[in-house]
Order: structure tokens, then sequence, then C-alpha cells
């Protein structure tokens, strides 16, 4: 479910209906390119942050069983299929982790945010074919300065 409400985003859009969910679909895909953007998860409050937190120690250890599960089968396996798969049980572990740790930098949306988002999905809704002038791999110059402050894990010192 999307933190930004239909309503919010349609206005953004200056549309008065959602024909076949294209927004709400474009919606949570706007805020879903903010997250990783971001390297952390946005709620609407406390209380959501809260619960999702509570999920990172599930996540976690069905992570790890999943890896040693992986592993198991990946050494049943001849050659250079046995490297191959640990690889990819690693992959998938590492993205466990990710997923956790985004949880745990979570922060509770806020204004700036919630326009970096919009500005996202504007950006979606108007170039929703797939030629385009604009540059599809950046996003909008807009919404990453209004996101840009709250970006973390960034991997340089």
């Amino acid at each position: 479910m999307s933190v930004i409400s239909i309503n919010k985003a349609m206005a953004h859009l200056r549309v008065d209906e959602d024909i076949d969910n294209d927004i709400a679909s474009k919606l949570e895909s706007a805020e879903r390119i903010a997250k990783e953007y971001l390297n952390r998860n946005f709620y609407l409050d406390k209380a959501a942050l809260d619960l999702a937190k509570e999920e990172i120690p599930l996540i976690l250890s069905e992570a790890k069983v999943q890896y040693d599960q992986d592993v198991i089968f990946a050494k049943t396996l001849d050659g250079d299929l046995i490297d191959k798969f640990i690889n990819t049980a690693s992959l998938n572990y590492d993205t466990a982790i990710r997923k956790a740790k985004m949880i745990s930098l979570g922060i509770i949306v806020n204004e700036a945010i919630e326009i970096g988002v919009l500005l996202i999905l504007g950006n979606l809704y108007e170039n929703r074919e797939d030629l385009t002038t604009a540059n599809v791999y950046e996003l909008p110059r807009g919404a990453e300065w209004h996101l840009h402050p709250f970006r973390t894990d960034l991997g340089v010192c």
C-alpha cells in the first residue's frame, strides 16, 4: 500500500480518475524507485515503521535457512554448477540482508520525500511509452533534490 494517497497523486497529475489502476501502479513504482534511491524504506507513521522493524529477525532467519538449504542443494550438483548455485544462494541472501537493512534504516515520510515521489510519478506518467526524449536512467532533477538529503548508505566514507 502506498504511503501517498491516490487522491494526492491524481491531484498532482491533474487527472480526475484512475482508469484501470494505472496511476495506483505507477505510484507504487514511484515509491519503490524513491526507496531504492534512498537505500531505505519510508513509512506513513511511527507505528508502521515500528511494525516493519519487528519483521527484521524473521526476514533474516528465513533468509539464513533458505541460504543453508540452497548450499546443501548446490553441493549435490556436479562441476561448475556448484559454484553457480552457491553464488545464486549468496545473492539471494544478500538481497534479504539489504531488505532488512532498508527497513532498519527506515524513516517516517516527510514533505520532501512526498514531493520527490510525486515528481517521479509525474515522470512515469508523462513518459509511459517506450519512446521518450527524457533520460529514463536518472531521477527527475527535482526528485533528486528533494530525496538526496535523506539518502543513506552510499558506500563512501
